[in-house]
Parts: C-alpha cells; sequence; structure tokens
C-alpha cells in the first residue's frame, strides 16, 4: 500500500502528463523529498565516477612459476623434487574428510581399518632437476604485477632449496594470511654443519620476498623458529621482523641426546598456531635424520591428518633415506671452533680427531626391507648406499600436503626417471603396508626369509683367551661353542638351497607378475637369491676352515699354551704378536698377563683370495661361480639403481675363506658425542 508522499507523488507526475511545462513547476513544488533524493544520489555517482578515473588500473595477469623453464645448472636437488601430491581421490565423502584421524591410545591398524587411507603407493617422479611442486605443474600460478624472480639465484643444494623456498613463501603471502614455521633439528650435525648455510643464504631469502611483494603482501607474512630435539622450544612469537627472525635462527642450540622428535615437534606448533587465523601454514624442517618418534605409525598419521586439517603444507631440506635401512653413520671432525663451549670442554685433550654416530636415516619405505644384522662383509646400516628416495615419514607428510622434499646435497648417481617409475616404495600407511605383506605370496615369503638369514651367519671370530686384570680366562665351553658354529654353518647350507628354489618358483608365478610395483619387488627377490647363493658357498668354507683350525690346535687355547699357537702362525704366516715378542725376550708368565693388560685372542676366519685359498671339493668353484654370474645379471637388470649396487658389494663380498689368529690391544677413544 503507497504512503501518503508517494501517492502525492504520483499525482504529480499525473499533473506533468496533462498539463505540460505547468505541470512539472506544480510537481516540483509539490514533491521536495523526491527531488532532493535525486539529486543527492546523482552527485555521489559523480564523485564515483571521478575517483575511480583517477586510480591506475591494475593489470592481472597469471603468472605460472615453472621451474622447468629455469636453467638446470641453477638448481641441483635431485631426485625426489618432483613426487607428487597425494590423490585427493582417496579422501572420504563426508565434506572432504581426509580419514587419518588416530584417537588417544589407540593402534594405526584401528586408524587405517576405519579410514581413507591417502596414499601414493606409485608416484608420479619424473626426475627432472629444477622442479620445486609437489603437485602439477601450474600450481605455482598466481596473479601478480610481475613474474617472481630470485635475488642472486642460481645456488645448489641448500642454496637452490632456499630459494626456491622463497618462490614458496612469496605465492603463500600474495594470497593471504600466511605463518611460515622455520622449524630446525638440534642435532650436532645440523647446527655444526648445515644451520649455518642455511643462515647464511637466507639474506638472500629476505631479499627475494622484498623485491617481489608489496608492502600489503609483506604484512600477509609471520615467521617463527622452532628448535626441536628430545624437546620442542619456541624461539619467537610471530613475527615480521626479519632481523629478529635471522637472529633467532642464530639462536638455536644443540641438544646434547641426539634425539629428533619431529612428531611432537609438528604436533606442538599445531597445538599452540593451528587456528593461528591465517589463510595457510608453510612449515619449513631443516633436518638430516627421520624423526625418532615418527616411526610410531599411529603418530604420523595423525600428524598428517591435523597438518591437512590446518591448512599446512610441509616443506623439507633433508636428505635421501639410507636405502633398506634405518640408520647412517655421520662423522664430524673435532674443531674447537666449530663446537660449543660445553663440547669444548668435553672433547679437551681430542682436537682435531673425527669421531663418528649413528643417526635415524631411513628407510624409503614404510618398514625397513631386505635383511639386517652384519653378515661378514658390511651388509648393515654403516654401509648402505642412499635409496635415491626421501625418508618415508617426512616424505609421506609431505606429499599428504602439497610440499616439497629438498635435498641438501646430492648422495647419489641412479638414473632417476627409472627409478621413479619402476622401483618407488609404497608411500602409504604403516597398516596398509603391512597388510599388503601377509596378502601377496611374494612379500610375505621374502620377509620370512629376510627374518631368518641372520640367525644362519656363523661367528667368524671367536675368542678363546682374555687378559684382564692380571690373570687370563679361557672360554670353558669354546669346544661347544665351535661345534655350535659348524652346525649353524651346516644348517645354513640346506636352508639357502631350499630357499632359492621357492623364490624362484615365486617370482615367476603368473600372479606375482601382475602385483603392483613388481619391477621393485622382483629385483628385491632376485638380490635375495644372490646373497643366497653367496651364504651357501661361504657357509661351506667356513665349516671347512673352522674344523681344519679347531684340529690343529684342539689342546692349545689356554694361557700359556696358546704361545705354541702363536708361533705355529707366525712361523706359517709371518705375523708378529706381542705376547710372543714378549716370550722371546724372557719374560715370565706372571709378567707377561701383566704387559698384555686389556688383550684378547680370537679364533679368526678371515677373507681368502680367488683362486688360491679355495679349501674343500670340487663344488664349492661351482657354488662360487654359480652366484658370481647371478649377481650380474642384476646389474646388467637394474642398472644405476641401488640393486645394482648391492649386486655389485656382494660379488666384491665373495670369496673364499682362510683360518687366522688375531690379537686385539686395548684402544683408548674420543669421548662419545651424538650426532
Amino acid at each position: 500500500m503507497a504512503t501518503y508522499k508517494q501517492s502525492a507523488a504520483l499525482r504529480g507526475i499525473d499533473r506533468h502528463k496533462k498539463h505540460g511545462a505547468k505541470g512539472m513547476k506544480n510537481f516540483v513544488k509539490e514533491s521536495p523529498f523526491l527531488i532532493t533524493s535525486f539529486l543527492f544520489h546523482l552527485i555521489v555517482l559523480l564523485l564515483l565516477a571521478f575517483i575511480t578515473a583517477q586510480e591506475p588500473r591494475e593489470a592481472l595477469q597469471r603468472i605460472q612459476v615453472n621451474m622447468q623453464e629455469m636453467r638446470t645448472e641453477e638448481i641441483s636437488i635431485e631426485p625426489m623434487v618432483r613426487e607428487t601430491t597425494l590423490s585427493t581421490d582417496a579422501m572420504a565423502a563426508d565434506g572432504g574428510e581426509t580419514g587419518f584421524g588416530v584417537g588417544v591410545g589407540e593402534g594405526v591398524g584401528d586408524a587405517a581399518g576405519r579410514a581413507g587411507d591417502v596414499e601414493a603407493a606409485n608416484p608420479d617422479i619424473t626426475g627432472a632437476t629444477s622442479a620445486v611442486t609437489g603437485g602439477e605443474t601450474g600450481q605455482f600460478t598466481r596473479r601478480t604485477d610481475d613474474g617472481f624472480s630470485i635475488a642472486g639465484g642460481g645456488g645448489e643444494g641448500m642454496e637452490g632449496a632456499v630459494d626456491q623456498f622463497a618462490v614458496s613463501t612469496m605465492n603463500l603471502a600474495a594470497e593471504g594470511k600466511t605463518l611460515i614455521v622455520m622449524v630446525i633439528d638440534r642435532t650436532r650435525s645440523v647446527i655444526y654443519l648445515n644451520l649455518p648455510r642455511l643462515i647464511a643464504r637466507m639474506d638472500n631469502y629476505f631479499d627475494s620476498l622484498d623485491q617481489n611483494l608489496t608492502t600489503e603482501m609483506m604484512n600477509n607474512a609471520e615467521w617463527i623458529v622452532v628448535g626441536y630435539g628430545q624437546d620442542v622450544t619456541f624461539h619467537t612469537k610471530p613475527s615480521s621482523d626479519l632481523e629478529h627472525i635471522k637472529s633467532a635462527l642464530e639462536s638455536v642450540e644443540i641438544c646434547p641426546t641426539g634425539e629428533q622428535n619431529l612428531g611432537a615437534a609438528l604436533n606442538t606448533v599445531l597445538d599452540r598456531y593451528g587456528d593461528y587465523g591465517h589463510r595457510s601454514m608453510l612449515i619449513n624442517v631443516m633436518t638430516d635424520g627421520y624423526g625418532s618418534d615418527l616411526r610410531d605409525g599411529s603418530l604420523l598419521e595423525r600428524t598428517i591428518k591435523r597438518l591437512r586439517d590446518s591448512r599446512a603444507s610441509l616443506y623439507v631440506f633433508g636428505k635421501e633415506a639410507r636405502f633398506a635401512s634405518r640408520r647412517k653413520r655421520e662423522s664430524l671432525t673435532l674443531d674447537p671452533d666449530l663446537l660449543s663451549a660445553a663440547d669444548r670442554a668435553t672433547i679437551r685433550g681430542f682436537e682435531g680427531q673425527r669421531v663418528t654416530g649413528w643417526m635415524d636415516a631411513g628407510p624409503e619405505s614404510p618398514r625397513r626391507e631386505l635383511w639386517g644384522g652384519n653378515q661378514w662383509w658390511g651388509w648393515d646400516d654403516r654401509h648402505m648406499p642412499p635409496s635415491g628416495f626421501g625418508m618415508y615419514a617426512m616424505n609421506r607428510m609431505v606429499l599428504s600436503t602439497g610440499g616439497v622434499y629438498f635435498l641438501l646435497e646430492e648422495e647419489s648417481d641412479y638414473d632417476d626417471e627409472k627409478l621413479y617409475s619402476q622401483y618407488a616404495p609404497d608411500i602409504c600407511s604403516v597398516h596398509e603396508y603391512e597388510r599388503r605383506m601377509e596378502d601377496q605370496p611374494l612379500r610375505s615369503s621374502l620377509k620370512r626369509v629376510w627374518e631368518e638369514m641372520p640367525n644362519l651367519y656363523a661367528n667368524r671370530r671367536i675368542s678363546f683367551l682374555r687378559i684382564r686384570e692380571g690373570s687370563s680366562s679361557s672360554s670353558a665351553r669354546l669346544e661347544d661353542t665351535i661345534r655350535s658354529n659348524l652346525d649353524r654353518a651346516r644348517n645354513g647350507r640346506r636352508y639357502a638351497s631350499d630357499r632359492i628354489g621357492r623364490l624362484r618358483d615365486l617370482l615367476e608365478d603368473p600372479e606375482t607378475r601382475s602385483m603392483d610395483n613388481y619391477a621393485r619387488w622382483r629385483a628385491h627377490t632376485q638380490l635375495t637369491i644372490a646373497e643366497l647363493m653367496r651364504m651357501r658357498f661361504m657357509l661351506g668354507q667356513y665349516a671347512e676352515v673352522l674344523s681344519r683350525e679347531w684340529d690343529r690346535h684342539e689342546n692349545n687355547y689356554r694361557y700359556p699354551n696358546f704361545i705354541k699357537i702363536l708361533r705355529d702362525y707366525n712361523n706359517r704366516h709371518g705375523r708378529d704378536f706381542q705376547a710372543l715378542s714378549l716370550k722371546e725376550k724372557g719374560r715370565s708368565d706372571d709378567q707377561i698377563l701383566r704387559e698384555l693388560e686389556g688383550y684378547t685372542y680370537y679364533i679368526r676366519i678371515r677373507d681368502g683370495k680367488d683362486p688360491d685359498d679355495f679349501v674343500g671339493p670340487r663344488e664349492a668353484k661351482e657354488e662360487y661361480d654359480m652366484a658370481m654370474s647371478y649377481a650380474e645379471r642384476i646389474k646388467e637388470e637394474h642398472s644405476e639403481t641401488p640393486w645394482a649396487w648391492l649386486a655389485s658389494r656382494i660379488q666384491s663380498n665373495l670369496r673364499p675363506l682362510k683360518g687366522s689368529i688375531e690379537e686385539r690391544r686395548p684402544t683408548t677413544r674420543p669421548p662419545h658425542l651424538a650426532l
């Protein structure tokens, strides 16, 4: 229903139509409210038009920062920087839930069993040398005035990784509020060796941001610095003061325990800043290790879920995983100028020496594959090659959150395209991986063989005399020890022959040939067969040599009769022994005991030379040739991969054996420093 004033206005319009100019005059006179409103809106429109005309028009364009277009010498971070993000198709249908929730006290099997598993069993990794995105080409397509440029770009390793991290930072800051979390591993190997390189490159990082981002975009970004080891330390609150951030990086101190609890660090960050109000979160982890607590599959899956819920992308400045290995050896020179005051005091007197220590460094798969232990030739964590892939737990988080795994240095020289297209490990939950290991006949058979093999290798160094505190002690059960090792060698030979036949049959089974990731598991199987062949040959050599050594000196392994053994070995092989030298100088038995404090004497089964030292029947040489030939086939079929590298090691350690006597004197070592 019209109001009175509206009705009056309408009547005025009617009169205007009837009486022309006179009607318009009357209309204006009778409708002052309507005319005033009209003039006000007209003035506002004219002002808006004037203001708009004075502002420069922003020429928006889509800039694709495609690292394929960069010169290949600019960045050398291979081979894992092309790993694609995990498929979002695996997300559960209920509102995009990832299904990674793990309740308190809940096992990873329970969590994975009730959730859609985000996985990338065969990630699309083509091995390009300069890509920086964990997603599709064009992920870094953004609207800016100009394309991003890197200040002083062209570095490799750490420098190249920091430069590409700058690109990621700029992209997110251009879109909205972004929290950048610098998470620093506090172990000695990082603080002393890698962190100084990162800090040195951060000037370039901040210069790149300053060159490319407007003041408003820079205000979108805030940084925090977090250190982790056994515990978690926050060195800053969120800040845009770049000098403050650099000072905080320099203030990160070592954690002497050597622990790397990355899972605790990430969850602590998310507890405090997961709902901070930012549009996105960019977490950069700098470490050369695995993350001690992330071997807990439940913690890993729960952390992934929380990262995704907080819109966080995980970036890693790290190293390659050790192939089929959990640990690796790291070394450090005791340089007083490099060490902290506390460490300088600890190592006083050992300056300049080089120390080694263990660190978590793998594997590349959810569980260690191949066999473990030291099987006579350095098949242990100290000697395994780099895998060419990232460390599983961090790799899984990176792929799950659309991040990037940057390499601090190039450690391997494989055919990356071949390796990543055919031999990629399963990047799935631990629960899903273990299900696959049990459900597929070849995998389950290999798993059992890998668990059994270390128990079959006999002891190649058997102590028979120890001198401690002025007295000698001989093994009261030395003969039982000898017999036990001989039985183990003979049983091992029978086991090896049986498993070689079984694995060969499984490898040719049609069901096996159709399994996922067949190339990787074929290589695993062939390498296992080659080691079983080597085991069969060398255990035969071992039994023959140990029997001969025992028969020659059966009654002389106690003090002081052991001097006869040393003299016999010296006459045959020209080996000098301290005990024999003291005896020849006329020292009494009591004097020899005092001067040999801490010495130990062993029966040692050593490597011989091909073909001079073959022992046993004619079949021994045939077994040797068979093992050598089979390893050669692996090298040809799986060239430029870790399997070819290990096949070469099998060949170089496929040797006949011979017996010896070993005298080991006590040694003084520098204090232990966890690296």
